[in-house]
């Protein structure tokens, strides 16, 4: 069926219960922008194959139950804009191919079982607005290099293993608005810059391992709606 559809630029099987393994011979739908196939019952693992549709610009695999490594061959989808593979049971690391896909908008890898560390290129990637990755086993520091990431505005890193302190940097990532590092392994105490996030509604850090007490300096973030810690 794939290689008559060679003209298909949109597939949206969405909410369906539809099961089994994703079918390599996806491969033939070279024309394709769209892939929704999220809210299934999806079983197997991420075909490598889905990295020769290289028009992609939404990929949508989530709430399935994909198992397996994140494909390293998802990094030739230059055009790639919204990638969604969270809540499946996928294991492995972040794959560092994904630094090259500039033009990332949103990216959702949670409630998997996603190990390593988070690969420095991410904070390359000026375009991207949302970053969610809670929910995993990722360690390893927080990569200072995410101030680079200017537009980003909500960041999830809650229920992981991060340890060490949180970075002074991302007092620089002015247009946040969520940032959720609660249930890791932070310490240190909560950097003075995050004072600077004049954006910030939520700020959740609780369940650390954190000291110190909480800056006076985040008194001045006047859209401040929540702060959860345990700072003594």
């Amino acid at each position: 069926m794939f290689i008559i559809l060679i003209s298909l630029t949109h597939l949206d099987l969405r909410l369906n219960d539809i099961s089994g393994p994703i079918p390599v011979k996806i491969r033939y739908l070279s024309k394709l922008v769209v892939l929704d196939l999220s809210g299934n019952h999806f079983s197997g693992k991420i075909p490598s194959e889905i990295g020769m549709l290289t028009n992609l610009e939404t990929l949508s695999l989530h709430s399935n139950t994909l198992k397996g490594n994140i494909p390293v061959s998802l990094g030739n989808l230059s055009k790639l804009g919204y990638l969604r593979v969270d809540d499946n049971k996928l294991s492995g690391p972040l794959p560092l191919e994904l630094e090259t896909l500039y033009n990332l908008v949103k990216v959702n890898m949670s409630f998997n079982f996603l190990s390593g560390q988070i690969p420095f290129g991410l904070g390359n990637m000026t375009k991207l607005f949302e970053l969610y990755l809670f929910l995993n086993n990722l360690t390893g520091s927080i990569p200072s290099m995410l101030e680079n990431s200017s537009s980003l505005r909500n960041l999830y890193l809650y229920m992981n293993k991060f340890p060490g302190r949180i970075p002074d940097e991302l007092g620089n990532m002015k247009n946040l608005v969520m940032l959720y590092f609660g249930h890791n392994q932070l310490t240190g105490s909560l950097p003075v810059s995050l004072g600077n996030l004049t954006k910030l509604k939520m700020l959740d850090v609780h369940e650390n391992l954190l000291s110190g007490i909480v800056p006076q300096e985040l008194g001045k973030l006047e859209s401040l709606i929540e702060l959860s810690s345990q700072q003594v």
